[in-house]
């Protein structure tokens, strides 16, 4: 709703503007730009329409050169038509996966160097702003900075996200011509008392504050997580960390939420020091059994493949090993005649984080012992692949890969350990 008022806000004084925003942004401002027939330019002549969703790095934040490049082409568009090219930027601050934050003087400074400028910025304050009430602030068009923040004309709060408060959404824009604000429905008087209520019980010190607070536990989580190991993403100074796949059972323990190869956890208010350690134990015990499991099969598994060896868990961020894992796999389920899904076998077997390979000392891929798992602790061994070429004893093998699940299973309390040979 907020994000919606914003848009059409903004329209509102730059009807015939094309609107930049990020492929992080939250659905709602795509669905709300998607339903507009005058926007998508549906009924126009040429259809072209007057919106561009544009990447975004690693980190969540859009990529500025992409931004000047659609503009270049939007702007070349109006030029030739004679039309007036303007720019409604549509900026997160603080998107709720990854924590990203558009670089807004960025993204100015850019589009300065051909010539454009930014008409009015909106920004979805997502998880971020309901926090740091410091990091942007309030006025016209045209004015660039004030104390050293960037000036927006408008901005969402999800006060919801960030306090749990009834009022999930305020929407603050600069409206100069019409002292309102387009909305659907008159605004309820509660909603209004509730804002009021809540500015008087939280004020700008105790958001920063609470802020920081949450700021200290999550670099307190991003230490942890170093000492184990585990590949991470976070952007300065958020709440925010993304970290790699871990196992299921302790994603729904701790009530996380996954997309794709990572998941995040985020230090609202009201985690303590004690959940982050609590967390950090567990990952650290998932971590000693594995290496109290390695090195009991570390001189059996030697013997087998005749060689020196050293074992390692499959891990997706992993990128050599899993891509060698993937290639083995894929030859081998092609030499099944099966259909081979390299999404699907990475949801199976690597995001249970329960499948290790042995490797040479040259760091040549000699055998994986795959093995599924589930939020339930369930743990399924899987087939033992093994690379092309090499003369071993496959049942020795796979007995030994078994014990080794086993192993993991009396140490962490996980049932099931009947082999299966289906990739």
């Amino acid at each position: 709703m907020g994000n919606r008022v914003g848009i059409h806000t903004a329209l509102s004084q730059h009807p015939d503007a094309y609107i930049y925003y990020s492929s992080a942004t939250h659905y709602s401002v795509k669905k709300v730009i998607r339903d507009s027939d005058y926007v998508t330019s549906i009924w126009r002549e040429d259809k072209r329409p007057r919106f561009a969703e544009i990447p975004v790095d690693e980190y969540g934040c859009m990529q500025i050169p992409r931004l000047v490049q659609q503009v270049v082409r939007d702007r070349d568009h109006c030029t030739i038509r004679g039309n007036k090219h303007e720019v409604i930027l549509f900026a997160n601050i603080g998107t709720t996966f990854i924590g990203g934050r558009d670089e807004i003087k960025g993204i100015r400074s850019a589009l300065r160097t051909i010539g454009a400028e930014v008409d009015y910025i909106h920004v979805d304050g997502a998880l971020d702003l309901g926090f740091a009430p410091d990091s942007v602030s309030l006025g016209p068009p045209g004015l660039d900075s004030r104390d050293g923040l960037p000036v927006v004309q408008g901005l969402t709060i999800s006060h919801h996200k960030a306090y749990g408060i009834m009022v999930s959404g305020e929407v603050i824009c600069y409206s100069p011509h019409t002292s309102a604000l387009p909305t659907a429905t008159p605004v309820d008087s509660r909603i209004i008392f509730e804002t009021w209520l809540f500015q008087q019980l939280y004020h700008p010190e105790a958001l920063v504050a609470t802020r920081d607070y949450c700021l200290a536990n999550a670099t307190r989580l991003r230490g942890s997580l170093a000492a184990l190991g585990l590949e991470t993403r976070y952007n300065k100074d958020c709440i925010i960390t993304v970290l790699e796949r871990i196992p299921p059972w302790l994603i729904r323990s701790f009530h996380l939420a996954p997309e794709g190869d990572w998941l995040h956890f985020i230090a609202m208010p009201h985690i303590h020091p004690s959940a982050v350690a609590a967390f950090a134990a567990a990952l650290l015990r998932v971590s000693m059994h594995f290496t109290a499991m390695f090195n009991a099969l570390q001189a059996p598994l030697s013997k087998a493949l005749g060689c020196a060896i050293r074992i390692k868990r499959v891990r997706v961020h992993d990128e050599a090993i899993f891509r060698d894992v993937a290639e083995m796999a894929g030859r081998e389920q092609r030499a099944r005649q099966q259909q081979w899904d390299v999404a699907a076998f990475k949801r199976r077997y690597v995001y249970s984080t329960m499948s290790f390979a042995a490797l040479s000392d040259s760091d040549q891929l000699l055998v994986v012992f795959l093995a599924e798992a589930d939020a339930d602790k369930r743990i399924t061994p899987g087939p033992v692949l093994v690379q092309e070429g090499q003369t071993v004893n496959r049942p020795l093998l796979k007995e030994i890969g078994l014990y080794g699940f086993e192993f993991l299973a009396r140490r962490l309390e996980l049932y099931g350990c009947a082999a299966q040979d289906i990739l």
